[in-house]
């Protein structure tokens, strides 16, 4: 409470107050007047030091996701060097050749991998985001859910500095039904001289990357 005689146009008032590693940090300041009748708010929001973000989008032309993990270090200092982001999927990435680790999109960071994680080295310094991206199937990389008749996709993507903290997390799921369908169709009849008859039928199987690939196929007649 300002004290009687007060008659500044511009009060400033500062102070320090610690951030949180893992979570945003919301703050609201609110003044009002002497008889509490009148009054005006404000508040700011500041990032949490350290964020993960992922998300992904669909391939079409060759049944993929496009998954894409931002690293961000919002300190406004320091460095990504030595911090390991540790992600389910990742190592599918790596094996297919899909896996790729820039600053912008187009500028390589080294990295040392380890299972499913990654540790940045090498970083540059001022390079505050990076950005994962690596490819993996809608059905060869995904489970199965015979109940819904979808395969589902979950990725989960963990960040630590080089002490081993956690500092970030985040989680996708992607879920996928194919179009696989068998149908079977009747021709014609051809009736033989010898009193016989043929009945030609036809099956037409449809599928989407491969999924009959060792299926079997039965027919009674």
């Amino acid at each position: 409470t300002f004290k009687d005689g007060v008659n500044d146009k511009f009060i400033t008032i500062t102070y320090d107050a610690p951030l949180s590693d893992d979570s945003d940090y919301s703050n609201s300041a609110r003044i009002e007047t002497p008889d509490g009748d009148s009054y005006k708010e404000a508040s700011a929001t500041v990032d949490k030091a350290y964020t993960l973000d992922k998300y992904y989008q669909i391939n079409w032309g060759d049944s993929t996701y496009t998954w894409t993990i931002k690293v961000k270090n919002n300190t406004g200092s320091g460095s990504l060097d030595g911090y390991t982001v540790t992600d389910n999927l990742l190592a599918e990435g790596i094996a297919n050749g899909t896996f790729k680790v820039t600053s912008d999109g187009t500028t390589d960071i080294e990295y040392d991998q380890t299972g499913d994680s990654v540790t940045f080295k090498n970083v540059p310094d001022g390079v505050n985001e990076i950005i994962i991206t690596y490819n993996t199937d809608r059905i060869e990389d995904a489970e199965f859910d015979s109940v819904s008749g979808k395969y589902i996709t979950t990725n989960n993507a963990y960040l630590t500095d080089p002490d081993d903290t956690s500092l970030a997390s985040d989680s996708e799921t992607a879920e996928y039904t194919p179009t696989n369908n068998v149908y079977k169709s009747r021709g014609e009849v051809i009736y033989n001289d010898d009193g016989t008859l043929e009945i030609p039928w036809t099956i037409n199987l449809e599928q989407e990357n491969g999924v009959f690939r060792g299926k079997t196929l039965e027919d009674i007649m």
